[in-house]
Formats: structure tokens, C-alpha cells, sequence
């Protein structure tokens, strides 16, 4: 299993265009993908649990990743949460 952490830059947070471009992402990885904020535990492929989180811009999320391909995974899903902006 990896980590990373990520801060949301996005000043709307984590809203449906950047979950959307995050399951794009997640979904090229073959490894198991999650992002975690206090406590709860979203899967990457899964839009409606990503927006559930309810990240807001400042808050840091954790990207777990466990798999084949894992490192991989977190550090290119770590990278895109950094650069999400409107």
C-alpha cells in the first residue's frame, strides 16, 4: 500500500468536473484507488462517492493506493488534485 497527500486548491473544493477528471485518471490504474478525508474513505473511480467527501480548498485528502501499479497511481492522482483549478 502507498499514500500521499494532497491539498485542494480548487476554491469550489471537490465538485463534479474535478471528481470526473479524477475517475478518468484513477480508471488507467489497475491498482485499488482511494481518496481519504477525516475519517472516510471514497473510491476514485466512483464520482458521487469523490464529491461525497465534501473536500473543500485547503483541506488535505489522502490518496491510498494498493496494487500492481500502485505508486504509479498516487503519485499521478496526488499530482492532479495539486493542479485542479476551475
Amino acid at each position: 500500500m502507498v499514500t500521499r497527500e494532497a491539498m485542494i486548491r480548487n476554491a469550489h473544493g471537490l465538485h463534479l468536473r474535478q471528481a470526473a477528471q479524477l475517475v478518468q485518471l484513477a480508471s488507467a490504474y489497475a491498482c485499488d484507488l482511494f481518496l481519504e478525508k477525516g475519517g472516510e474513505r471514497a473510491d476514485a473511480r466512483s464520482p458521487m462517492e469523490l464529491m461525497g467527501l465534501g473536500a473543500v480548498v485547503g483541506e488535505i485528502v489522502r490518496v491510498v493506493a494498493e496494487g500492481q501499479d500502485e505508486l504509479a497511481a498516487v503519485e499521478a492522482l496526488a499530482a492532479l488534485i495539486a493542479a485542479l483549478e476551475d
